[in-house]
């Protein structure tokens, strides 16, 4: 049973291509592949356009929209649903016969035609040609529904798309409301990870926006490799990719325009992390893809006997009722318990009329990890691919690496000064609900318009810490493990340019993931030295140093930031800890109290302090400067001048780096070098 077997289920769902251009050619290597031989035809009027192996790069993307995925498969062309009914009556075998002149039309006179109508040689893709060799793949697999990347990934993990079948912006700002196979794996006690590269897609769904599921999210540059190699993999694991195609960071999600060479690589890193793991001989990994992407495929795509998983129709102009699959795309099964060259066809059942689609992950998991219910009545229906789990015992001769793959560009990123994608728009989207833009008037359309990949990829790497930032705030004040953190807008209108003071003071009332009000930011400063305390230059109006015990007293708390006066500078952005103000002047850091002020009054240093916390005192600056340097590395340099800066001295450089992890600092103090470290308090 694979009950017994598997313990940890990895998926991997990449982007926009179809199994004939992908695995196709996979046949001359095991006929038992109903793959493609080169016979295979589309007609663009009367000029036939046969299937070549002659894919590498692809550029531009081709169309694969709803109308045009109607055209692809039916060979007409949709008009509307009371003059076309999206899934027509007495049609039980779709030709796919309109690839080729949908996508000449589409975009004439470029070749279109034949790039929609080719595959990868197997030596193209040296990847999964040893995985295809190795363990399984399924020459069935279709995507959930006929249309674009964002209904078909929703399906992957709570089989449905809740009546979408393209960007809806108010669902993106609710977020999908339906039950998902994580809710069901949380239930069940048992666990799961989302390892991103970019701000998780999973967070279309409402229910992941949670604060008790804040913690299954790992970044997985830093994260993913660590947890294969300690054996600390969760039950369910979601690999997410890089969706922008930047210079120093290739998209490695295969959707055109991307270099496939950069998926090839992604799906090595993965499956070596994955071998060279102690959980190996317990584990399942399926690799698929969200949908087809416009290229062509020759298996006709099931229309009958397919269940609308809930009912929903969709909005017009289609009002699709959920009731006939997508185009065929690429799957393949990874694990010990697979034997080599292993292909999967149709499903056994558990209908009839059953099928290996999107909504067979969330099947499979449920059957797996024996979880009480299904999410819909469609993965209820859909097959479950623990089928190819044959073997009695793991296999010990698996190959531990995977052949280098091929680059099919010849450039460096060409995407990242270029208009975004359908489905990088909606991430951009995503990331405006996340960080509180989705309230300003910009959002939707304007939001994204205009806007630069590069651009976008920054935007929600920040929007998505943002978040985080304000997720942890959540967790520190109490908030329930079903609350849904939600914050103000990141950064001002353009139109609205009130005074700074204004901001700030604005700021400070506020309240949601800014750095002043409720999300306080606090740094506990340690001496490193031998001495336990160390005394840094204040003074008072006759020049007397006043000492700071830097193990009881150096706290700077921005909550007392409550009456701040003589602020000059510009606001910039500011967001959760991550800061980028410039202030100057006198700024108190006792509640309702003017440094300054506190000095001439000649007062001790814990009356000073008073206000804040018994035996705390605060570190009273003359002039603060928190510059903005490099956002999207978190790289700040905060510099702090202490009052009156007496003889030349009393300057502390303190670096932080990612997430506020901080770098060896120094301050210099009447002659002498001492050490220090900043650092978040526990």
């Amino acid at each position: 049973m694979a009950a017994g077997k598997i313990k940890t289920v990895v998926v991997l769902v990449q982007e926009n291509r179809s199994f004939d251009h992908m695995l196709g050619w996979m046949k001359s290597l095991n006929p038992e592949i109903d793959g493609v031989t080169g016979d295979e035809t589309n007609f663009v009027g009367d000029r036939a356009v046969r299937f070549s192996d002659r894919s590498e790069y692809v550029d531009p993307d081709p169309g694969h929209s709803m109308q045009a995925i109607y055209e692809q498969v039916y060979g007409t062309a949709f008009v509307d649903a009371s003059a076309t009914p999206i899934t027509p009556p007495g049609v039980p075998t779709p030709p796919m016969s309109g690839f080729a002149q949908q996508a000449e039309k589409e975009r004439p006179g470029i070749g279109m035609a034949e790039t929609v109508m080719s595959g990868f040689r197997p030596d193209a893709v040296p990847v999964y040609r040893e995985l295809v060799r190795e363990f399984g793949v399924c020459d069935r697999w279709f995507a959930s529904n006929p249309a674009s990347t964002q209904p078909n990934r929703l399906f992957v993990h709570s089989a449905t798309s809740h009546g979408l079948v393209s960007n809806d912006t108010k669902q993106l700002v609710a977020g999908l409301p339906q039950r998902t196979i994580f809710d069901s794996l949380h239930d069940a006690g048992r666990s799961f990870g989302i390892y991103y590269q970019y701000p998780p897609s999973t967070l279309f769904y409402r229910n992941l926006r949670q604060l008790k599921y804040v913690g299954n999210f790992h970044p997985f540059d830093l994260a993913f490799k660590r947890h294969c190699r300690e054996g600390k993999l969760p039950n369910y694991v979601v690999i997410e990719q890089r969706y922008f195609d930047l210079k120093i960071l290739p998209g490695n999600d295969d959707h055109p325009s991307h270099d496939v060479a950069e998926g090839q690589r992604f799906v090595k890193e993965v499956y070596e992390a994955l071998r060279s793991s102690p959980q190996w001989e317990e584990m399942l990994l399926v690799i698929t893809y969200d949908e087809h992407g416009g290229f062509y495929d020759h298996v006709p795509t099931p229309v009958l006997g397919v269940p609308s998983p809930d009912d929903i129709v969709s909005a017009a102009p289609f009002f699709f009722k959920f009731d006939r699959l997508g185009v065929r795309v690429p799957a393949i099964f990874v694990s010990p318990w697979i034997d080599p060259g292993t292909v999967a066809h149709r499903p056994d059942g558990p209908y009839p009329t059953s099928e290996f689609e999107h909504s067979s992950i969330p099947a499979t998991v449920k059957k797996i990890f024996n979880l009480e219910t299904f999410l819909t009545k469609r993965d209820a229906w859909a097959g479950t691919f623990d089928c190819v789990l044959t073997r009695d015992t793991p296999r010990t001769d698996c190959p531990r690496t995977l052949p280098e793959p091929v680059k099919l560009r010849s450039t460096d990123a060409v995407e990242e000064h270029t208009p975004l994608s359908e489905f990088q728009e909606e991430l951009v989207q995503l990331a405006a609900v996340l960080n509180g833009d989705h309230t300003k008037e910009t959002y939707p359309h304007k939001l994204v318009q205009g806007m630069t990949v590069a651009e976008a990829a920054k935007y929600c790497n920040d929007a998505f810490k943002a978040f985080l930032d304000e997720c942890d705030r959540c967790k520190k004040c109490g908030e329930d493990g079903c609350y849904i953190p939600t914050l103000k807008p990141s950064l001002p209108d353009k139109k609205n340019k009130s005074g700074f003071a204004s901001k700030v003071l604005a700021c400070l009332a506020c309240g949601h993931g800014t750095t002043f009000g409720p999300s306080r930011l606090i740094f506990k400063i340690t001496a490193t030295t031998e001495s336990d305390t160390m005394s840094l230059m204040g003074s008072d109006d006759h020049c007397s140093p006043v000492p700071y015990d830097f193990k009881r007293t150096g706290i700077w708390d921005s909550n007392a930031l409550s009456n701040v006066r003589d602020i000059r500078g510009e606001l910039r952005s500011f967001s959760g800890t991550e800061v980028a103000v410039f202030l100057t002047g006198v700024v108190a850091s006792v509640k309702n109290a003017h440094t300054s002020n506190i000095y001439h009054e000649h007062g001790s240093t814990k009356n000073m302090a008073s206000s804040i916390a018994p035996e705390t005192y605060p570190i009273n600056l003359h002039c603060l400067h928190i510059i903005h340097r490099n956002f999207a590395d978190f790289d700040i340099i905060l510099k702090q001048q202490l009052v009156n800066g007496l003889c030349g001295v009393g300057h502390i450089h303190l670096a932080l780096e990612r997430g506020l992890q901080i770098r060896e600092t120094s301050g210099h103090c009447r002659g002498k070098s001492q050490q220090m470290k900043l650092e978040p308090p526990k």
